[in-house]
Formats: structure tokens, C-alpha cells, sequence
């Protein structure tokens, strides 16, 4: 009962607080007699009760499952054993995407109102969730992939994700690590390499890391100031706390269960600070390449993909990091280079990227 009382009013919990507030200073026009004080406690009162019934009405048409403050997605790696999971994205008769995940026994689409199946498919991760990938662990050459969903491969069987064909170009003879992140973008990186205890299984101890690449789309522009929804980063990991880095992202966590503030304020702050956001992703690849070479005195390679605007190219490019362009034909699902109806790389265009990286670092190396 205390959960269900919890649970409801997180859901409307602006809606209580714009209920309180009307209330305040109705009672404060009613019994203090000063006009001024009064005809100011009059008006706030009249913007409160808008702001109630506002809220209340558009939280009746919002959905209220994308309220969340997801951070404490890690766990410190123990042992080498993986767990297999299924995961189904689908359409519902509704015609609503929708995806769920479960251990590989016990998903029961039965149970589900799967109409559309866009792919029905297992992974094979770690126990911090990270996706295993073949190669032999005991390598002491090493090479790790970084970014979301894109590198962990949605949507893919084991064998079809960019680090498992890259892989196959070392005849899996190298240790190749799988460490994307589904819905995460750079601070989620930045909390990887600097906590070694994210990372995934390093066993040979003498063992270095000759490369780490990123996988870079334009939607970890935003996420880094996301605090609800499925695809959220706001949050960077610092002796032993989550904290949010930026004074933009601590207003928009306070005000994240708003629904005036979600549906209204949000989309205006995320225009207005657009560029803002763009210097934030810059400066964050910027330390995610230092971090690289001090720390693990390695190379990063950024792989760039989809479309961004003339200000955010000019700045990438004005930096010294090393990027690949990948071409827009990467973008095509006609072309089947994205799954149809969800727009992740598919098996082809992870083949044909990983033959890019490995003639990148032949060249560089």
C-alpha cells in the first residue's frame, strides 16, 4: 500500500505541489488584510489553480512510464560468466512500438500484445550488463567499443555486432570488449574509463589496450541532459557519487515530473541551448580522448555517424581528435544498412564498418 501511495504521487507530484501552493496563498489573501499582500496572494492563487488543472489534464494524455531518474545502470564486474537474455521490439495492435527483455526462458510473448515482430533476438552479456563478444580474453592485446546502443547492437544476434566482426579480422585472437551502453551516450563513457571497476573482464593483467572506439550519433548531443524517458545521461560517477555536471541539467532534473515543464519548457530549453549542448558534447569527447591517453596511454577513434548541423561539424572538426565519417549510405534502411521499423545498424553495415576500422588503424598504427 505505501508503494502504490508512493508510486502515485511521483506520478503527479507537480500536481499536489501546484494544489499546495494555490492553497497557501488563498488562505494568505483571505486572512491577511495588507492589499498589497493580498492582491499579489490573489493573483499567484489564480496562476496556481491554472497551473493545477494544466498539469492534471496533461498528465491524464502523458505517459506516465517514462518517468524515471535512471543512473545506477552499473555493476562492478566479478567473474566471466554470462547470462543469456531475450529482448522482443514489436508492434502492438495499436500500432505502438513497444520492447520488452527477460531472462531467455522466462519471456512469454503470451503474455504481451505483440501484433508485429521487428526482431525477436538473444544476447550473451556479462553480469554488469555489458555484451560478451568472442576473442580470447587472456589476450594481452586489447581493444575496446564504446558509445550506446548502436555498439552494444540492438536488435542482433551475438555474431552480428560491430565488435564481433571486428573481431573476426584478428581471427579472434585478441580481446575484444563490448562496452556500449543501450540508451547512454559520453557521460556514461566518461564514467567507464573513470572507474576501472565498470569495465569488463581483463584477466592477463600485463595485457594493453592498443585502441578504444566510439560510436558517436546525434542524439548523445541531448541525452547528456536527459532525466526521464528511455534514452537518459545526465549523470556522471565521482568517488562513489552520481552527481549532474551542468547547472542546465540540475533545473531540468528538478523540474523532470512536471508535465507543463516536459511537454512545454523542454523542447524550448532544448532549442535555446542547442549549441550549448553541442559545446558539452565536444568538451566531453575532448576529455574522453585525454582520459585515453593519459590514463590507459591508448588511441580513440570516433566514429561519427548521421546527420548534425554546420555549427557542431565545425567544431568536431576543429578539435584534434581522430574521426571516421561514415558515409550517408549508412543511414539508408532501404538500403539494409538499419533494422526495418527501428533504425539500428544492421549485421551488413557493422560488417562493412569494421572492415573501416581495421584499415584505420593498420594506417595509423
Amino acid at each position: 500500500m505505501k508503494e502504490i501511495i508512493i508510486n502515485n504521487f511521483l506520478s503527479y507530484e507537480f500536481v499536489y505541489i501546484f494544489l499546495v501552493s494555490f492553497i497557501v496563498f488563498l488562505l494568505i489573501s483571505i486572512f491577511i488584510k495588507q492589499k498589497l499582500i493580498r492582491k499579489l496572494s490573489i493573483l499567484l492563487f489564480s496562476i496556481f489553480i491554472v497551473f493545477s488543472l494544466f498539469e492534471l489534464t496533461i498528465s491524464i494524455f502523458y505517459d506516465k512510464s517514462k518517468i524515471k531518474y535512471d543512473y545506477n545502470y552499473f555493476n562492478e564486474i566479478i567473474n566471466d560468466e554470462i547470462k543469456i537474455d531475450r529482448e522482443v521490439e514489436f508492434f502492438d495492435r495499436n500500432n505502438n512500438k513497444d520492447k520488452i527483455k527477460d531472462s531467455k526462458d522466462k519471456l512469454d510473448l503470451n503474455n504481451y500484445n505483440c501484433y508485429k515482430i521487428i526482431y525477436d533476438t538473444t544476447y550473451s552479456t556479462y553480469n554488469n550488463n555489458f555484451r560478451q563478444t568472442n576473442g580470447d580474453i587472456n589476450s594481452k592485446e586489447i581493444y575496446i567499443f564504446l558509445g550506446c546502443s548502436f555498439t552494444f547492437g540492438d536488435g542482433l544476434k551475438d555474431n552480428e555486432t560491430l565488435s564481433y566482426f571486428f573481431s573476426e579480422k584478428f581471427n579472434s585472437e585478441k580481446n575484444i570488449i563490448n562496452c556500449g551502453v543501450q540508451g547512454k551516450a559520453s557521460n556514461a563513457t566518461l564514467n567507464i574509463l573513470n572507474n576501472e571497476k565498470f569495465l569488463p573482464l581483463i584477466k592477463n593483467k600485463n595485457s594493453k589496450i592498443d585502441h578504444f572506439f566510439y560510436s558517436l550519433i546525434e542524439d548523445h548531443i541531448y541525452r547528456n541532459f536527459k532525466y526521464e524517458g528511455d534514452c537518459l545521461d545526465g549523470y556522471l560517477y565521482k568517488d562513489g557519487k552520481w552527481y549532474i555536471p551542468t547547472i542546465i541539467g540540475k533545473i531540468k532534473y528538478i523540474f523532470a515530473r512536471s508535465y507543463i515543464f516536459r511537454k512545454v519548457f523542454i523542447p524550448v530549453i532544448d532549442e535555446k541551448f542547442k549549441q550549448y549542448y553541442e559545446n558539452y558534447m565536444i568538451q566531453s569527447l575532448e576529455e574522453i580522448n585525454r582520459i585515453v591517453e593519459e590514463k590507459y596511454k591508448s588511441k580513440l577513434t570516433i566514429i561519427v555517424w548521421n546527420k548534425y548541423d554546420d555549427y557542431f561539424i565545425s567544431k568536431l572538426k576543429g578539435t584534434k581528435l581522430d574521426l571516421i565519417f561514415l558515409d550517408d549510405k549508412f543511414n539508408l534502411e532501404e538500403e539494409g544498412y538499419r533494422i526495418k521499423n527501428d533504425g539500428h545498424p544492421t549485421a551488413k553495415a557493422n560488417k562493412e564498418i569494421a572492415e573501416i576500422l581495421y584499415n584505420h588503424i593498420n594506417k595509423i598504427d
